[in-house]
């Protein structure tokens, strides 16, 4: 069987906004296993080998949503991409980092490397490491340019985006006969960046996303086709879907609790889910800050715009089809615990991990934040800092962390509901935050997974929901 390696470009792209490839060869099957997007941007200011890519999500920091048709049929898509990749990012080992252009992670560390100097002062933001981890080693993030020439240009397989894809191996043209990949980009800075200055203090800004390519394998030969879509009869997939819901500022020193109905998820199966706290502020919880906590770095707070914003005593409850997910009060803090105890965060971590898989946050990473030194730092008998578990009477020293809350529904929907309870933040100015990261409003974004069939018969298909 020979394989034909297509590079194709854009049919329509605009540097700013979206990009739209056409696979339109007739009588060939499209390999997805093995397809790649390649994907870059340049910017004014955003000089060479200063500027990086987000360091979680790299190069598909830029993507939006992206969607796979046949005509105007969705054969699969992820919208809210951002959040979703840079929470891939650490859920799994980078082991495509060099090619992806993001920071490489290990169990031992919440995130590797530190932010750059400024002004003299060494920033070591949600620096979690054991005492092995050197700074700056492991692979770099790839960096953007100025110009074509010299931006760092990466490469990411489709299935990485479109979990169908994992299943839909092959698009043979004989059924799908106007396929369509779209792609809509973000340009802002502090989503698609890791650094919003270069090292001259220049800002960046003018970002724009360099042609785009793809490539992917076809195969002419049609017996080998025919094979193909005799055992493509009836397949069953599962895709990444989202909804959202706005949950409101939290007052200092307050707990509140909202209650949300979604419908995105009705009449469907839904099985693992993942929630995501998206910041709504320019700079709260997406900007670093300097030691003393007076003032902004020009470089982004973990993942920037794509992070999930750690929240102070959180508690979620889900309710499907009327039924509760998690007994009493909900799934994470429970003030009857004790309300120094911090009660739940572990708990809520550990489920995450056992229903998605290995994360790259250490016990406690969760919390509001992660104690940064200053004489309470555990030490490994040598003079390297590990790290320390929050505690609240240290509330002043903590920097910001990443939470994410996943759990397994398994049902079919008809009604979905979410008891979103937290406390507000009442410390004014933390070390390298203020308050108001944690108490700002925030996009509750919900991922889920869903299954789908596709049947083909003769040269018809139909995709529909389990």
């Amino acid at each position: 069987m020979s394989r034909k390696i297509n590079i194709i470009d854009p049919q329509y792209f605009d540097n700013q906004r979206a990009c739209e490839f056409r696979l339109n060869e007739t009588n060939v099957a499209y390999l997805t296993d093995g397809a790649y997007l390649c994907l870059g941007a340049k910017g004014t200011n955003a000089t060479q080998n200063e500027v990086r890519y987000n360091r979680r999500a790299g190069i598909a920091a830029m993507v939006s949503s992206i969607r796979l048709l046949n005509g105007g049929d969705v054969l699969a898509q992820l919208d809210n991409a951002g959040p979703w990749m840079a929470w891939k990012g650490l859920n799994k080992d980078n082991s495509n980092a060099r090619s992806t252009k993001k920071l490489g992670f290990r169990n031992q560390a919440l995130m590797r490397g530190d932010n750059p100097e400024r002004n003299a002062t060494s920033n070591f933001q949600q620096l979690v490491s054991a005492d092995a981890e050197a700074v700056g080693v492991g692979v770099p993030n790839g960096s953007l340019g100025t110009t074509d020439a010299t931006t760092s240009v990466g490469a990411l397989e489709l299935k990485e985006f479109l979990k169908e894809l994992e299943v839909l191996t092959a698009l043979p043209t004989a059924v799908f006969g106007n396929l369509r990949l779209q792609v809509r980009f973000t340009t802002d800075v502090k989503t698609v960046c890791e650094q919003f200055a270069n090292v001259a203090t220049n800002a960046v800004s003018a970002i724009t996303i360099v042609k785009p390519m793809l490539v992917i394998e076809s195969i002419s030969d049609p017996g080998v086709i025919s094979q193909m879509m005799s055992s493509m009869a009836q397949m069953s997939f599962t895709c990444i879907e989202s909804d959202r819901f706005v949950v409101p500022a939290a007052t200092d020193g307050v707990r509140s609790t909202n209650t949300f109905t979604l419908r995105g998820f009705n009449d469907k199966v839904l099985n693992r889910v993942l929630i995501v706290n998206s910041p709504t502020e320019a700079n709260q919880g997406v900007v670093a800050r300097d030691l003393a906590g007076t003032g902004n770095l020009e470089e982004a707070l973990d993942a920037g715009k794509l992070n999930s914003i750690a929240q102070y005593r959180y508690t979620v409850q889900c309710r499907v089809n009327g039924q509760a997910i998690f007994n009493g009060r909900g799934h994470g803090f429970d003030s009857t615990l004790g309300a120094t105890e911090g009660a739940g965060y572990n708990h809520r971590l550990a489920m995450t991990t056992d229903t998605w898989g290995d994360v790259s946050l250490c016990q406690a990473g969760n919390v509001t934040g992660m104690v940064y030194g200053d004489g309470i730092t555990i030490v490994d008998g040598t003079t390297n800092p590990i790290f320390t578990i929050l505690e609240e009477k240290s509330i002043n020293k903590v920097c910001m962390g990443s939470d994410y809350t996943g759990f397994r529904v398994q049902n079919r929907i008809s009604h979905l509901e979410f008891d979103i309870s937290r406390t507000g933040l009442a410390t004014a100015n933390l070390a390298i935050a203020t308050s108001q990261f944690a108490n700002q409003q925030l996009h509750q974004i919900i991922y889920g997974e869903v299954p789908k069939v596709l049947t083909i018969q003769g040269g018809s298909y139909r995709v529909s929901y389990l």
